[in-house]
């Protein structure tokens, strides 16, 4: 029996083309999990950074959901911002990534509109973002912030929140 994998993620994107492919882009810690959240929506959108389009799934979907903290805005965001980014449950199809509560993290994401339609988000104040085991989201290191603020070219001002 051969087994085969939906989740066919090239090689990890260099930092330079994460940040440069991606909507937002933050150190952050997860103060919220919403695990297999269903989503009333019919077609849901896939994170697919590293495809440069994002797939389309039918019928109910089941994510991850995680509101963030925003600890350091790099792309997209400001500190103490307050995010929510989606996820899917499965290995071998969503390109599973699981993210720990109270955990900190560099996340690369892209945002979930699609037709200028934010999809599934009730709270249309709430911008909502997906990213997967294929982008470059991590547990956060300084050495990786460190690289993305040469990339995007922070080296002066740069405001972090005093919890760290």
């Amino acid at each position: 029996v051969t087994r085969t994998c939906a989740c066919d993620c090239p090689p990890k994107p260099t930092i330079r083309s994460a940040v440069e492919g991606s909507h937002l882009v933050v150190h952050g810690k997860i103060i919220q999990a919403v695990l297999h959240k269903a989503l009333q929506q019919d077609s849901v959108p896939l994170d697919s950074l590293s495809q440069g389009s994002q797939q389309r799934s039918f019928g109910p979907r089941f994510m991850n959901e995680y509101t963030v903290l925003v600890l350091e805005g790099y792309k997209g965001a400001e500190v103490n911002d307050t995010i929510v980014v989606r996820t899917g449950l499965d290995s071998e199809t969503d390109c599973k990534l699981r993210l720990d509560l109270g955990s900190e993290y560099i996340i690369y994401a892209k945002s979930q509109f699609i037709n200028h339609q934010l999809l599934d988000w009730k709270d249309e104040s709430v911008i909502g973002y997906s990213t997967s085991g294929c982008s470059r989201t991590r547990s956060f290191a300084r050495r990786e912030a460190k690289a993305i603020r040469e990339v995007i070219h922070i080296t002066e001002n740069v405001h972090y929140r005093d919890s760290y």
